[in-house]
């Protein structure tokens, strides 16, 4: 069921990443590659040219089992550019990676803020689409209730967000509204960059003050019988409306670990936090 949702995210492909800072290496995305290959199965790649050089490295993977979205950003100001801007970005990810696009998304939410303007970059990613260049388009952001009423009216073809056992701020109703308008929901910052994997003992430094807390969540775990992964990924499993779920991982037998759970429970709860405390981590450029 897990793989059947998941996305493989490339943040880590071409650069450090996570709150432990780590990039997988090459041999080990070949290995995670030739995994789905064996099982016959197609995975979608979360990419970006903000990844460091991980573009460059896909373009160099010879399996062909998979489809990559990626992300666009610093569109110009003026919208007569937006379209050869738009255009010329997608000649050089091809040019760069030798692939196709499955999806491309607005990878700067503030450019969801002026109506006028998003419709018109909407209205350009609509015509590329029907040209067959790319199969969807969406948006990538953080804040959806902030921009929630021209998400809605644009109705993109797919919305990434983040969401976790501290994260909650999409709610059952939005989901509902969303899936109404047809837009496919993926979930990413699951484990919160690995944030939600740490034990209270091992957190890095910049997060001590919330060692009480953090040790609270790790008794709720003995008491549950649950390791972190099935209590992370149970909320975002058994949500119905979500339809992937990107995951970062550092290497293959990560991988292994995630198939081979068996139960995952959707009641488990983070131990309550005040509201800057959960402002602060659920922003990880507050970090």
């Amino acid at each position: 069921m897990i793989l059947s949702k998941l996305v493989l995210g490339g943040a880590n492909f071409g650069q450090i990443y996570g709150i432990d800072k780590k990039k997988i290496n090459q041999q080990e995305i070949k290995k995670i590659f030739r995994f789905f290959k064996d099982k016959n199965k197609k995975i979608i790649i979360d990419s970006s040219p903000n990844y460091g050089n991980c573009e460059k490295i896909l373009g160099e993977i010879k399996f062909q089992n998979y489809l990559i979205i990626t992300k666009i950003k610093n569109l110009p100001k003026k919208i007569s550019e937006i379209k050869r801007f738009i255009e010329n970005f997608i000649y050089q990810y091809k040019k760069k990676t030798k692939k196709n696009i499955y999806a491309i998304l607005l990878h700067d939410e503030m450019e969801l803020s002026n109506i006028k303007r998003l419709r018109y970059i909407v209205k350009i990613l609509e015509m590329i689409k029907k040209k067959g260049i790319i199969r969807k388009y969406g948006f990538s952001i953080y804040n959806y209730n902030k921009y929630k009423k021209n998400i809605l009216k644009t109705k993109p073809d797919i919305l990434q967000f983040p969401i976790n056992l501290i994260d909650d701020r999409i709610s059952e109703t939005d989901f509902k509204i969303l899936k109404k308008r047809n837009i496919l929901l993926y979930a990413r910052s699951v484990f919160l960059q690995g944030l939600l994997l740490k034990n209270y003992k091992n957190l890095p430094k910049k997060f001590l003050k919330f060692k009480r807390i953090w040790k609270e969540y790790d008794n709720q775990f003995k008491k549950s019988g649950l390791n972190k992964f099935e209590a992370c990924l149970g909320k975002i499993v058994s949500n119905k409306y979500i339809d992937k779920i990107i995951i970062s991982f550092n290497s293959l037998n990560q991988l292994k670990e995630i198939e081979k759970l068996k139960k995952v429970n959707k009641n488990f709860f983070f131990p309550k936090l005040k509201k800057n405390q959960k402002s602060f981590l659920i922003n990880p450029y507050r970090w």
